[in-house]
């Protein structure tokens, strides 16, 4: 009777050991990094626009974070004329790769004005979602160039 006590009570102290440092393992781990959909949430850009053939302007481009349900990230500019979806790019390689979770480089496609053309933009958010950087916008299946990108956070724009 008494080992079955000291059994019993020994495997009580081991599950509490095991689950003590579970929770201390869970309580000490560090959160996923952000995306670059959280720098990407309701912001609004000043963006500079440069041509290969070095004409362009400026666009006022407006963000809006994913909607409940995984929907998308959006992105809106005069230039396009509509809303594009955005995602983050992948993170990681081989077996670790994540889909949408790189922590600033990002996809937005969608049409382009009364034309339905397509267009994709691409670009990296940094410094915390103030700048994107190494953009480019692309319209497929037009003679328009593409466009090289530069935009600063703003509090509101206009073109």
């Amino acid at each position: 009777m008494l080992r079955q006590l000291s059994v019993g009570l020994l495997a009580t102290v081991v599950s509490l050991l095991v689950g003590l440092s579970t929770g201390d393992a869970l309580a000490n781990a560090k959160p996923p990094p952000p995306t670059c959909a959280a720098f990407l949430a309701s912001k609004t850009y000043s963006c500079t626009l440069t041509s290969e053939s070095g004409s362009g302007g400026q666009d006022c481009w407006m963000t809006q974070a994913p909607g409940p349900g995984g929907a998308q990230a959006s992105l809106t500019g005069f230039l396009f004329e509509s809303t594009l979806s955005c995602e983050c790019n992948p993170a990681g390689s081989g077996k670790k790769l994540k889909l949408a979770a790189a922590q600033s480089a990002f996809m937005c496609t969608g049409t382009a004005g009364a034309m339905a053309t397509p267009v994709a933009v691409t670009g990296k958010v940094v410094a915390k979602g103030k700048k994107i950087i190494q953009g480019a916008v692309f319209f497929a299946g037009t003679s328009a160039l593409p466009y090289a990108v530069h935009c600063e956070a703003v509090q509101s724009c206009s073109f």
